[in-house]
């Protein structure tokens, strides 16, 4: 029994033991390449809009620190805990590391659905989180990123509330912030548009057309909305699903994708959104399609619908990197 118990982070020690056996890893160094190298849980009180306080529980996870500063993302999502914080920093590192980059794997987050905050509470639950964790972060030391339910807004929050209490403007603090505060351009598309350059990259490889293909989307945030324009708008597959947390929508003919996206911008969520049939969730990502992407939260695939699925290239996103839930085929 440990802080992380969770299953996500089970999942990921048990793909790391895999791996180790493959590499005839020594059993010695198994158990503490996988536990973080430090981990922070912290209480953030909250003046709510209605007069209340509330308190929300935020971590932050650094899992591994051999190359360098660690680096990752923040993520505001209600179900989020201590283990799956800690697996997604263990992921960080192995990416970093695979990349040949100097940094560790990090990540952290708050519990919460930013949904359900007026744009002052949220703006109040960043700055609180920030101001938490000034002891334990910085540009040599462990540097933030946006992820789910976070945004270019939060990053600037947090990097204003970092740069009053250093006395200075330090931008180096966050990655995925405004331009205009130092971010670098196209950085909120990369991820979406680097899925859809390896789609096309494996479409070439089995030989089939662009123009004759379709796709289905699942998340509409930044990832999956720039995945979903680029395949309509630059590669030429029709896309004919798409989905949020609050509908999701197939259409065999194919989806505005532009008009959904402005949809969002207006609404915030695809929930009225009418181009399309509105499906069940339990059964969407099993439609016919030749694309597959699950852009959204993780372990939706899993053993009880793999064997369903009808894609012939299933693209997981960064987003989505546990897409693979317990009971894999």
């Amino acid at each position: 029994m440990t802080i992380y118990d969770d299953e996500i982070f089970k999942m990921a020690c048990d793909q790391f033991q895999v791996i180790a056996d493959y590499l005839n890893i020594d059993p010695n160094d198994r158990e503490w390449a996988t536990y973080p190298k430090r981990a922070v849980a912290v209480t953030l009180p909250v003046h709510m809009d209605d007069g209340s306080t509330k308190a929300f529980q935020g971590y932050r996870v650094q899992h591994h620190i051999a190359l360098g500063p660690t680096k990752g993302g923040t993520r505001f999502a209600l179900s989020l805990s201590m283990g799956e914080t800690a697996a997604l920093a263990m992921w960080m590192s192995w990416k970093c590391a695979l990349a040949n980059l100097p940094y560790g794997g990090a990540k952290g987050g708050v519990a919460v659905d930013p949904t359900r905050l007026s744009h002052t509470e949220l703006e109040a639950v960043s700055r609180r989180y920030m101001q938490e964790m000034i002891p334990f972060v910085g540009p040599h030391t462990d540097i933030m990123g946006p992820d789910m339910g976070t945004n270019e807004q939060i990053m600037a929050w947090f990097m204003d509330t970092y740069s009053v209490y250093m006395g200075y403007a330090v931008n180096e603090i966050v990655t995925g912030k405004p331009v205009a505060i130092g971010g670098t351009e196209g950085r909120r598309e990369a991820t979406g548009r680097g899925v859809v350059y390896l789609v096309e990259r494996a479409m070439n490889m089995l030989k089939i057309d662009p123009e004759k293909c379709t796709a289905i989307v699942q998340g509409f945030g930044n990832v999956g909305s720039v995945t979903a324009l680029s395949f309509a708008y630059k590669s030429g597959v029709k896309v004919v699903g798409i989905g949020d947390h609050t509908a999701t929508i197939y259409n065999p003919k194919g989806i505005d994708v532009k008009a959904a996206e402005q949809h969002v911008l207006k609404k915030g969520n695809l929930r009225a959104f009418a181009q399309g049939d509105h499906v069940n969730p339990n059964e969407f990502l099993t439609l016919p399609c030749d694309v597959l992407v699950p852009a959204a939260v993780d372990r939706v695939i899993h053993g009880r619908n793999a064997g369903q699925l009808k894609c012939r290239i299933l693209a997981e996103s960064k987003a989505c990197k546990a897409s693979f839930g317990p009971n894999r085929k």
